[in-house]
């Protein structure tokens, strides 16, 4: 499915030049499909590695750390866990905790 329009046409050289190279063979492929078979090329990896499920990150704290003892493990993920708790507490609160002095009365 060539389109004749976009189709390189063999031109007749004009004048002939001895120590230019000429091409003998053109390829018949225009630039756009060109372009078309390589988008093809690119999108059908990526679409194939796009919906891949089994693979996941494991973000467990000290998990793959072998000096931390166990003990040390839940602490480290404990004092995570309390922190953002707290920083989600502080983000609500109505309290400061420094008392501004009031301008006016």
């Amino acid at each position: 499915a060539v389109n004749p329009f976009e189709a390189s046409r063999s031109k007749r050289v004009k004048h002939e030049v001895h120590n230019r190279p000429t091409s003998q063979q053109t390829s018949q492929q225009s630039a756009l499909a060109k372009s078309l078979q390589k988008r093809q090329a690119f999108l059908k990896n990526s679409l194939d590695s796009q919906k891949r499920a089994n693979s996941f990150v494991d973000r467990r704290i000290g998990e793959y750390n072998s000096v931390m003892t166990q003990d040390e493990q839940m602490m480290a993920r404990l004092v995570k866990e309390r922190s953002r708790r707290s920083k989600r507490a502080q983000k609500y609160s109505l309290q400061e905790e420094e008392e501004e002095e009031l301008t006016h009365k």
